[in-house]
């Protein structure tokens, strides 16, 4: 009888340092999605806009909008490599943010609000208001980390560094190196992020 697979848990600390990754390469991909995107994404674009603006439902059923999201600008964003690349750093932070959802209402509404900020500046192919409505996403990812699991005392400082990078300029991403987080936990920083893991038919979070 197969016992299945087991899937590793997310951690404060592994959310950090996923997103202090998938912050400069969503901001690499809103960019050139503005300037690369063809017709036929714009007109997907604009209907995702529209679901973002309206009853959005379940959280099942926001968490398959975001995905859509993510994927059709990855797609605008014309290059295969930058796609690969985020995906499954999406995939991970998406399920630590699904399994930590106290107000799913709430979560929704601001989450939406900063996806439909995104949207819009790609569709007004502005890669400077694109990067910067990327970053808020960001911020509001490290924020609800924050704000749900108390990170471990040599995490503040990677936090300070993630949010508010500072209005108008692009963002740099730490040079703090993810394995030096790990030392002493017996385990590489990479190990348990090596791949996404299947969500089990939930494209969780944002």
């Amino acid at each position: 009888m197969s016992k299945g697979i087991l899937i590793p848990p997310i951690v404060a600390e592994d959310e950090y340092a996923l997103l202090e990754v998938r912050r400069a390469l969503e901001v690499t991909s809103v960019r050139l999605a503005c300037s690369r995107q063809r017709p036929e994404h714009a007109e997907q674009l604009c209907a995702l806009r529209q679901r973002l603006a309206g009853d959005i439902g379940s959280l099942r059923d926001y968490a398959g909008l975001v995905g859509e999201v993510h994927h059709l600008i990855a797609s605008a964003a014309g290059n295969a490599y930058l796609s690969d690349a985020i995906a499954p750093l999406q995939s991970l932070s998406r399920r630590y943010w699904y399994h930590h959802v106290r107000d799913a209402a709430s979560e929704m509404a601001t989450g939406a609000r900063l996806l439909r900020g995104i949207v819009d500046a790609v569709l007004a192919r502005d890669p400077e208001r694109a990067a910067r409505a990327s970053i808020a996403l960001n911020n509001y990812l490290v924020d609800f980390t924050h704000a749900v699991a108390a990170p471990p005392r040599r995490l503040p400082l990677l936090r300070r560094r993630l949010i508010h990078v500072g209005r108008g300029a692009r963002p740099q991403v730490s040079s703090h190196s993810p394995d030096r987080w790990h030392r002493g936990t017996g385990r590489r920083a990479d190990d348990a992020r090596a791949r996404a893991p299947a969500d089990g038919g939930v494209a969780s979070g944002v």
